[in-house]
């Protein structure tokens, strides 16, 4: 029937708020069933004593309504406390159809009483069904339709009864409860507006709640998702040089004894540019997965940065870790397989303990400094911090302070050491080099100050100052007297360098083809690609470019001719020997006959004695600088020595000869 649809119930539960809406009504309801039964109750007992006692003996509607209130009572004890949004419709539709079938009942035999019984139990019978009808009206306000059904089946009919003309008092009375069925109406409506308001409000506070809670969530994911970019390193899923030194800023601040150990891979460089950067990132996992399996779950393991590892060990020594490192050291040696192709690299670290809350810098700093020692003693070495160390910490850490001083560069003095021709000594160049003698620390070689200057990002400052001096010596020299200037590893690989260097060149008058930079073969291994784009740039102007220190490094021969240097510098590590190692005058000699069969002159360095002079000479070195020849000179002595001993040149000189023989080859 279409007065029982869910829609006329209000029982529609198809949309959210539509089911909290049935739950509300539900929960109050079920509050008021006490009462209600209590009125029904009441009010039937106190029917059936009233008729009893007015010597009634006909038929009742109050067991048979009693009975049906204790099974309704036995269906809410079943129930419990909670029932299912998909039940709660059919229990107030069920609801609905006993409070249907009880009023009926009772406005049945109501109207039955009071058509025909006598007049005096004709007031008590309406009475008492009204008192039932206003009873279950206020106890079921929160159900409408229930609410209502008490009005139409009881009420109503009693209404029209009074009003069948009898006597006056019948009259007032069905008028007066037709005033109370409208007020009651008008109650229950007001009433249901309210209720349904205060859910629809609690509806939307709750919608904005689970808004807010879901906007809540979406942003604490996404800060857990930035805080993962920021700290993890995308290729090896380590934690990055933040992450790691997060990890170290919690150790110290909970005051925790620990170690630290920072690794560096040896040899990666060529597979990276060999083999490309996929196979070089395949290594980096790999390393880093070796890394995880060795440290364990009691340490961090992070990637600094490019080939540079780190591990943070919780409550151990340096010697704890020390041995865990060796270890890690061992597995990054054994071969790494990617695509069928075996990859050997090797690795040095440096280790440092720490005292419970001890500053993470100042660990990693002792770290690095035991790893750069490592690294100076060869491949694959592992070196622990010690207090011997310490003097060396602290003497780095004053020159750190000195070159970040703005006159850092007024301090340091440039020297220029000549380069001859080896059968006529002929003044061929100057060789540009910085001495540092500091007021409190004494002598700082560049081999000391240069690597700290590059790590402060103070180099190119440092390098441009000293570059603008030499140039300003080298333009009062004879025009065929060059002046020759070292760039160090990290300067060269700079987007700009080669147009700074040109830059101060114009600024100071020297001629382009009056100037050459001298660099080594670590400098060339740190980034090929950006060191050959810095020095094609440089040749094309003009500037000459120099291979110093070959044979200290690792660099492969075939790079002498991709690079294409002017001239070869052959390291004193091979020059010192001659004369006191059985194969050291063989080397020295195929090192000669590499340069020739290329097309490229060489110079050896770090000549001593008068013997290493002979020998060099008749081994056909056209080249050489070195004690044995001149020392180290001021701008004044250098001026001198250029404006005295220059001898006359041939029209094309031997460099010049070279030079135009390798542009015809290219």
């Amino acid at each position: 029937m279409r007065f029982l649809s869910h829609a006329s119930l209000g029982l529609d539960d198809h949309s959210p708020y539509g089911r909290l809406l049935l739950r509300q009504r539900f929960v109050a309801i079920k509050k008021q069933f006490p009462w209600v039964y209590g009125v029904l109750l009441s009010s039937l007992i106190g029917l059936e004593v009233a008729l009893r006692s007015s010597g009634y003996s006909g038929f009742s509607p109050g067991p048979l309504v009693l009975a049906i209130f204790a099974l309704r009572a036995l269906y809410w004890k079943q129930i419990g406390g909670h029932v299912p949004d998909s039940q709660i419709r059919a229990a107030l539709q069920r609801t609905f159809l006993v409070a249907l079938a009880v009023t009926g009942l009772f406005s049945a035999w109501s109207l039955f009483a009071l058509l025909t019984l006598p007049e005096a139990l004709t007031r008590i019978v309406l009475l008492f069904a009204s008192t039932t009808a206003v009873g279950i009206c206020a106890a079921m306000v929160y159900f409408p339709p229930v609410a209502q059904v008490p009005i139409y089946l009881i009420l109503a009919p009693m209404i029209a009864a009074q009003l069948i003309p009898r006597d006056g008092i019948s009259l007032a009375v069905g008028l007066s409860l037709l005033v109370l069925c409208f007020l009651i109406a008008r109650i229950i409506r007001a009433h249901d507006k309210s209720f349904v308001r205060l859910v629809r409000t609690r509806y939307n506070v709750q919608i904005e709640r689970s808004r807010a809670i879901a906007s809540e969530n979406t942003a604490l994911r996404e800060k857990t998702k930035i805080a993962e970019i920021a700290n993890i390193d995308p290729l090896t899923r380590l934690c990055n040089r933040r992450g790691f030194i997060a990890a170290l800023q919690a150790t110290t601040e909970a005051r925790q004894p620990y170690a630290v150990s920072i690794l560096d891979l040896d040899g990666f460089k060529p597979i990276n540019d060999t083999f490309g950067h996929p196979a070089g990132d395949a290594l980096l996992v790999e390393v880093g997965r070796r890394l995880r399996e060795v440290v364990g779950a009691d340490g961090c393991v992070g990637r600094l940065g490019g080939d540079e590892f780190a591990i943070l060990h919780h409550g151990s020594t340096c010697a704890d870790l020390l041995a865990i490192t060796q270890n890690a050291v061992r597995a990054i040696e054994a071969p790494c397989w990617t695509e069928g192709r075996a990859m050997n690299v090797s690795a040095c670290a440096g280790v440092a303990g720490a005292e419970p809350g001890a500053q993470g810098s100042d660990t990693m700093r002792q770290a690095d400094l035991a790893l750069y020692l490592a690294k100076s003693n060869g491949r694959g070495e592992v070196e622990a911090f010690s207090d011997e160390m310490r003097s060396d910490v602290e003497r780095r850490t004053l020159i750190e302070q000195a070159l970040r001083e703005p006159t850092a560069a007024d301090q340091i003095e440039i020297v220029f050491q000549p380069v001859f021709k080896l059968d006529t000594l002929e003044l061929r160049s100057f060789e540009a080099l910085a001495r540092w003698r500091h007021s409190e620390l004494g002598w700082i070689s560049p081999a000391e100050f240069i690597p700290i200057a590059e790590q402060l990002g103070v180099i190119e400052r440092l390098s441009d100052t000293l570059l603008s001096r030499a140039c300003d010596a080298a333009r009062h020299w004879p025009d065929r007297v060059r002046l020759s200037f070292n760039l160090s590893p990290v300067e060269i690989c700079r987007p700009n360098a080669a147009e700074r260097i040109l830059k101060i060149l114009a600024a100071h008058g020297l001629a382009q083809e009056r100037f050459q930079v001298e660099v080594t073969e670590t400098a060339l291994m740190r980034d090929i690609p950006s060191a050959q784009r810095c020095l094609t740039t440089l040749r094309k102007s003009g500037v000459r470019v120099a291979l110093d220190d070959f044979g200290a490094g690792y660099a492969a021969i075939s790079y002498l001719r991709e690079m294409r240097f002017d001239l070869i510098k052959i390291d004193g590590s091979l020059i010192r020997p001659i004369g006191e190692e059985p194969h050291s005058i063989e080397l020295v000699r195929g090192v000669i006959a590499l340069c020739e069969a290329i097309g490229q002159q060489c110079v050896a360095e770090h000549m001593e004695t008068e013997h290493q002079l002979a020998i060099l000479r008749q081994l056909g070195c056209r080249f050489g600088q070195g004690y044995a020849l001149q020392r180290e000179l001021s701008a004044r002595d250098a001026l001198a020595l250029a404006s005295a001993s220059m001898l006359a040149l041939p029209e094309r000189d031997e460099w010049g000869s070279d030079r135009d023989r390798q542009r015809k080859a290219s």
